[in-house]
């Protein structure tokens, strides 16, 4: 998936206009497909104006200037919502009491390991990681791999390793890894946001290159960056399949109040992925340089 040339990685830096050119070129010219939009959050187009908006060299409506110019029209869609990933501290408890029980650490919880396919190469350094299990009904405390800063090299990945919660009525279905940014130590007020979540099935096996019973992390996604998608906003590409009316459904009375729910039965439907580049890792890095 990372390797798709639908896939573009800003490598924590900011949005740049070179960066939505080349996701344009991706979807017209490797894909055969049109664009009209760039989705995003808030952060990623304030970085973006403060950067370059006093590079711009046309000034619109000033005496002698260019008159009627339009530059790769793209309309910007800004949603305070768009790839969401707050970030948690090692203190964090269960989301809920049906959330499964803390993952238990294996014989090695976290190494740094060399590695040809590794995201790390421009990110040297050093950094911390938690793990959770989740089911439907929430999220479990995180478990600790890392008790110091594990440092990671430009030829590394790190390997994590972890086994399912001991007991507990409520299993989970999937486990969810956090990182740090770079840091120089780890404290109690240090952050870990989430990176990448696996299925419980594929533990066992070995994730993304890692030995069985290991998760391997190669920096595909860093940590506290967003994400940016460049598409056109068309039936053909995808939509929202209603399956039934729109509907009022009321509750039982309980108070002096009468509680009710809008229902809308449907789904969304993806039918032609490539023509939707995205742009990830769109950090903050170089802003004021």
């Amino acid at each position: 998936y990372y390797g798709s040339p639908a896939i573009i990685d800003a490598q924590n830096g900011i949005l740049t206009d070179a960066l939505v050119e080349d996701a344009a070129d991706r979807v017209v010219n490797v894909y055969n497909g049109y664009i009209d939009r760039i989705v995003s959050a808030p952060v990623v187009f304030n970085n973006y104006v403060k950067k370059f908006h006093e590079s711009k060299r046309v000034v619109v409506g000033m005496s002698n200037s260019v008159v009627g110019a339009t530059i790769g029209k793209v309309s910007v869609k800004s949603d305070k919502f768009f790839d969401v990933r707050r970030p948690i501290k090692a203190s964090a408890t269960a989301s809920s009491p049906k959330a499964p029980g803390v993952p238990v650490a294996g014989a090695t919880k976290s190494a740094a390991v060399a590695d040809t396919k590794t995201n790390f190469v421009l990110h040297v350094g050093s950094y911390g990681y938690l793990v959770t299990a989740k089911n439907r009904y929430g999220e479990s405390a995180p478990l600790k791999l890392t008790d110091t800063a594990l440092a990671v090299a430009a030829n590394q990945s790190v390997d994590l390793q972890f086994t399912a919660p001991v007991g507990g009525a409520y299993a989970p279905t999937c486990y969810v890894i956090y990182r740090t940014k770079k840091v120089t130590a780890l404290t109690d007020t240090t952050e870990y946001y989430p990176i990448f979540t696996i299925p419980a099935s594929m533990l066992a096996a070995g994730y993304d290159g890692a030995d069985a019973t290991k998760v391997r992390d190669r920096n595909r996604i860093i940590a506290g960056t967003k994400s940016a998608l460049i598409y056109y906003n068309d039936s053909q590409i995808n939509e929202y399949l209603q399956f039934g009316d729109t509907r009022k459904l009321d509750f039982a009375i309980t108070a002096p109040s009468r509680r009710f729910a809008i229902l809308n039965y449907g789904t969304p439907c993806l039918y032609q992925p490539a023509k939707i580049c995205r742009i990830i890792n769109i950090g903050d890095e170089g802003l004021g340089a």
